[in-house]
């Protein structure tokens, strides 16, 4: 499929940047981030739904889970390993997940997974600081529908949001479901994260 293409793209980019491999700046290289980085959030934002983070970290320390392992504490019994093994390989190139290479009784060997410090930011579980909050409230349909109307604002200053919904803010998403609580946790988190941008920058 083109997306997991896209995906492929997109990871070698983030395989190069964790080996300190800098490669040169060609045009592909500038322009691969934005093109793909959509396939990356949205693959992000599944695994987080899916709640991988916290059946990697409730299996630590004392082993990594296989991609079956990982299917049989999802809630459903006809889960697509194949695809779920995609997910996973993807959010390995781009550093989310770490794999090990184990021998099975297959030909090929089984790969196992486990945290990384950037999905241990991701476990819910007892941790009042984890930013799926924020993966998940970034990533909703209602929150990517007005970035479709900013050239609106450069052109005619007319607020996107209130293009996208005719209104400035909405307490719903698409769903039905109330947004207030995943709202508040997700916005807080990204002025926490911005703010600590800004401070590393200024330095």
């Amino acid at each position: 499929m083109a997306g997991w293409d896209a995906m492929t793209m997109l990871s070698k980019t983030g395989a190069a940047a964790q080996d300190g491999r800098r490669p040169p700046q060609s045009a592909m290289d500038v322009l691969s981030p934005l093109l793909f980085g959509h396939a990356a959030a949205m693959t992000l934002k599944a695994a987080v739904e899916l709640n991988i983070p916290d059946i990697l970290a409730r299996a630590e320390p004392q082993r990594h889970l296989s991609v079956h392992e990982i299917a049989a504490e999802l809630p459903s019994g006809s889960v697509d390993e194949l695809s779920l093994h995609r997910v996973m390989r993807a959010l390995v190139h781009l550093g989310v997940f770490s794999a090990d290479q184990v021998e099975s009784h297959s030909s090929e060997p089984l790969a196992r997974y486990g945290l990384t410090p950037a999905s241990r930011m991701l476990v819910r579980e007892n941790n009042p600081g984890s930013l799926a909050p924020m993966v998940m409230y970034l990533n909703y349909k209602s929150s990517q529908t007005p970035w479709q109307h900013l050239h609106e604002t450069i052109l005619c200053g007319k607020n996107p949001f209130k293009v996208a919904y005719g209104k400035v803010r909405t307490h719903q998403f698409l769903d039905g479901s109330s947004s207030d609580s995943l709202r508040n946790k997700g916005l807080g988190l990204a002025f926490v994260v911005l703010n600590a941008q800004r401070c590393c920058l200024a330095v």
